[in-house]
């Protein structure tokens, strides 16, 4: 008994010990996690812009955010359409990535870069064909707070290699953090 009440005592200091010094300007000790929600514009570019006119985009985030970690990582759904030039229908894309996010500033109302993979399932509404395929987003935006909530402003250059093609586009969103 006493020997396990000694073991337990030891692995408690170990562990006290090993968990990392946090910086000052730091206010949570502990990872969090914010779940959010974002709607915005979707501007095509390249070979995309010769099929389509501008889009909107809505999507879904999760983000963990620790502060002994330099970025914080964020998961998001989004789906997007864009009207087509020619004809009716439309082209989407559902757009499943995961980003990673570097502050510019550790307090307060700051900007921040942003840069990340992802698979995107491209269709159309007419029917034709769909496929799944490979892109990556770089970009920036800027978050501040609204009491309860955190408010963001981001535009990410997304890059989709497609069949025969890529998708180039540029989402201008506006985001809510809770």
């Amino acid at each position: 008994m006493r020997v396990s009440r000694v073991v337990m005592s030891t692995a408690a200091a170990i562990a006290l010990a090993a968990v990392p010094a946090v910086s000052a300007h730091a206010q949570k000790v502990s990872p969090s996690v914010d779940f959010g929600v974002r709607a915005g514009l979707a501007v095509p570019f390249s070979d995309l812009s010769n099929a389509v006119n501008s889009g909107f985009t809505v999507g879904g985030t999760a983000q963990i955010t620790a502060p002994a970690w330099p970025v914080a990582v964020r998961g998001a759904v989004d789906f997007t359409s864009y009207g087509a030039k020619v004809g009716s229908g439309s082209l989407r894309d559902l757009g499943f990535t995961v980003d990673a996010l570097l502050p510019l500033s550790p307090m307060g109302p700051a900007p921040y870069l942003v840069g990340g993979i992802g698979i995107h399932h491209l269709s159309s509404s007419n029917g034709g064909n769909s496929e799944n395929d490979f892109g990556f987003g770089i970009g920036a935006g800027y978050k501040w707070s609204l009491s309860s909530m955190t408010a963001y402003l981001e535009a990410k250059y997304q890059y989709v290699s497609a069949t025969g093609s890529s998708w180039n586009s540029l989402p201008i969103t506006f985001g809510l953090t809770f």
